[in-house]
């Protein structure tokens, strides 16, 4: 279907108008496998420029990420590896619980309007507007804001109240992403990485097969706390919940993780900028020159130029429930759109995974990003050297648990020949109640029984050192 448009007066403007509209239905009424191979594309494309960022990416954006969030993840490592892969993002299934994290006022020393707070980052969604500045006990002099600086300047060029929503994210820590560069065509669907509604409408407005743009992440914050401070909450809930994880270990053969949520990326604003970059298109006549923002170009009557930013501005936020779009500028050639949400949104988020031991104990934590990576290890055993017995021992079991099932059995049972022999009897020894017993349960049965030597140090000594043997046999042989 072609589509000209031209800036003219009266009618001709208002017949243009009407059929960028028409457009848009027609757009949003494509073939329903089309679409979906189009959003796909889109949610990773966008997930991928977040990914450039160093941070999760969270799709679709939504305000309902915080840290503490606990997810039970039962996929196999190699398997959520090609799924980040291929999709761009981890979806957040099994939502198991939100921990309550007491340790802001500590890990961000009382500052960024915390002071004495435990209901982080509430005060900064809902804040109370009828607040009075009051004294940060222990620090003479400081104080918590009630409100936003006056001017932007105070605000280190933060605008008060941009939101559609009064918040008080201006006091959380500020965050800076880049601005992104893409490409967009219509022939292979808007594979724009933004999901944002600004961009179709744009290209039907500039009557475009191609464009290129830049986008940029604005009004960014960051606020999270460190593996320390969630360690009290983390146990706390492990401990109420133990028998919960020993049945999901036993239903689970492969290495099945508790991932927590410890920061996360917020953004309240999405700033976009496309240029038509269909060929053969030198002239596109009036309305289609360069001018200033806001105001009308050579030709135009008086107010159209406005008539026609605020029919793009609401068009696009009538796609986009909880945001308003505004257009800045707006010609066959270039356009500039801002969309503002009604309080910031997640973007992105930092975790860590924690494997279920067979005991329902929770192993050493992992950066979730190494996870992804293919990274089975959940821990860097030259950082164990000079640990207790019983702590590496506790390390070697939680990278065991990284380990596919095939591997894990190869390895049990191999520790299980480097032992002594009364330990090899007993690990011989099938009980009857337990037919399917599994290498590792049996080393497990094997170690209660096991009383020679008879200190426990020296006999974690023994079995710390086949569980090394074992593992340098069957990981580093390879390598």
């Amino acid at each position: 279907m072609s589509l000209k448009m031209r800036c003219v007066p009266n009618a001709r403007e208002a017949r243009g108008l009407a059929l960028l509209t028409v457009l848009c239905i027609m757009l949003s009424g494509c073939g329903s496998a089309m679409r979906e191979k189009q959003l796909t594309r889109v949610a990773k494309d966008w997930c991928q420029t977040i990914r450039a960022s160093q941070v999760i990416p969270v799709y679709p954006l939504n305000e309902d990420v915080k840290p503490g969030d606990l997810f039970i993840v039962t996929t196999p490592i190699p398997d959520q590896a090609r799924v980040y892969r291929e999709r761009g993002f981890l979806p957040l299934d099994m939502h198991k619980a939100r921990l309550c994290i007491a340790g802001y006022p500590k890990f961000y020393h009382k500052s960024h309007g915390i002071g004495e707070r435990t209901d982080t980052p509430y005060h900064w969604i809902f804040p109370d507007q009828t607040a009075t500045p009051t004294p940060i006990a222990g620090h003479a002099g400081s104080w918590l804001p009630a409100a936003p600086p006056t001017t932007p300047a105070a605000n280190q060029g933060q605008t008060p109240g941009q939101h559609t929503m009064p918040t008080a994210f201006w006091q959380a820590p500020h965050a800076f992403f880049p601005t992104y560069s893409f490409e967009v065509s219509t022939q292979t669907g808007l594979n724009a990485a933004i999901p944002i509604q600004s961009v179709p409408v744009s290209m039907a407005w500039m009557n475009a097969t191609k464009a290129t743009g830049s986008v940029q992440l604005s009004d960014a914050y960051v606020y999270g706390v460190s593996e320390d401070h969630l360690s009290a909450a983390l146990s706390e809930w492990a401990k109420e919940n133990r028998t919960s994880l020993i049945r999901l270990k036993q239903a689970n053969p492969s290495p099945i993780f508790v991932r927590v949520v410890n920061r996360v990326y917020l953004i309240g604003s999405i700033n976009v900028s496309l240029t038509n970059a269909t060929s053969g298109r030198a002239d596109l006549g009036v309305g289609s020159d360069a001018g200033t923002p806001g105001t009308a170009n050579p030709g135009e009557v008086p107010g159209a130029n406005q008539q026609r930013l605020k029919l793009l501005s609401d068009l696009a936020s009538a796609g986009t429930p909880g945001a308003a779009v505004s257009y800045a500028y707006a010609t066959k050639r270039d356009v500039v759109a801002n969309e503002t949400f009604r309080r910031p949104l997640v973007v992105g988020y930092i975790a860590l995974d924690y494997p279920i031991l067979p005991d329902g104990d929770l192993g050493e934590a992992v950066a979730t990003t190494k996870t992804l990576m293919g990274v089975q290890e959940p821990l860097a055993f030259s950082a164990a050297a000079g640990t207790p017995t019983d702590q590496e021992l506790r390390l070697y079991r939680s990278a065991i648990a990284g380990r596919t099932p095939e591997q894990q059995n190869v390895l049990w049972s191999k520790a299980a020949g480097h032992m002594p022999r009364q330990f090899r009897e007993l690990y011989g020894r099938k009980p009857d109640n337990l037919p399917n017993e599994t290498p590792e349960q049996a080393f497990e049965r094997a170690s209660e029984s096991y009383t020679k030597p008879p200190n426990t140090e020296s006999r974690n000594r023994t079995i710390l050192a086949a569980i090394r043997k074992s593992w340098n046999e069957v990981f580093n042989a390879a390598k």
